[in-house]
């Protein structure tokens, strides 16, 4: 699955000495060098993670609304025991990423078509979520969805944006 590849992809960078690193917080901690079967063993449980979380929290607040959210308790203890058992024997790397480092990699898998349409998607539903705040009356539930989704997609918003300007940054000083 295509989608859930360009999800894995941006947890591993090249490092200027080739090496393969595996960032499983992001720019929130420090790599670890990977090589054949480990890497493949992270892809693989990375795509089910991601899969299954995916399914879980929008079936969820299809059917259970808000309450969704409870099943982090459950997803993020099973994703962190999980990478902690394959990597506990593998080398930590000095090196951390950055935001712009991450963006760009995360342009190079999804390309500048992907980037401004999920640009676009989450305008879309940053405006949707501050309809329900400002047009849903007395549904506390629903009010609260509102703001949630208000915080998680003006991020996004931010974030898509900012990779959107390091792109065109990027492709018009190699022109």
């Amino acid at each position: 699955m295509q989608f859930l590849d360009g999800f894995v992809d941006a947890s591993f960078i090249r490092d200027e000495d080739g090496r393969l690193l595996f960032y499983p917080w992001g720019m929130f901690a420090s790599g670890y060098e990977m090589s054949g079967e480990g890497e493949a063993q992270v892809r693989k449980f990375l795509k089910l993670f991601y899969g299954v979380s995916f399914g879980v929290i929008l079936c969820g607040l299809l059917l259970f609304g808000m309450w969704t959210f409870l099943s982090l308790g459950f997803l993020i203890p099973w994703y962190a025991t999980s990478i902690h058992m394959v990597l506990r024997h593998r080398k930590r790397s000095d090196r951390r990423i950055d935001l712009d480092e991450t963006a760009r990699d995360i342009g190079r898998t999804i390309g500048m078509a992907g980037t401004v349409f999920m640009l676009v998607a989450s305008i879309a539903l940053f405006l949707i979520s501050a309809a329900l705040v400002v047009f849903v009356e007395d549904n506390g539930q629903v009010r609260f969805g509102g703001f949630f989704g208000m915080a998680v997609f003006g991020l996004a918003v931010v974030l898509y944006a900012r990779q959107w300007m390091i792109m065109r940054r990027d492709r018009n000083n190699k022109d």
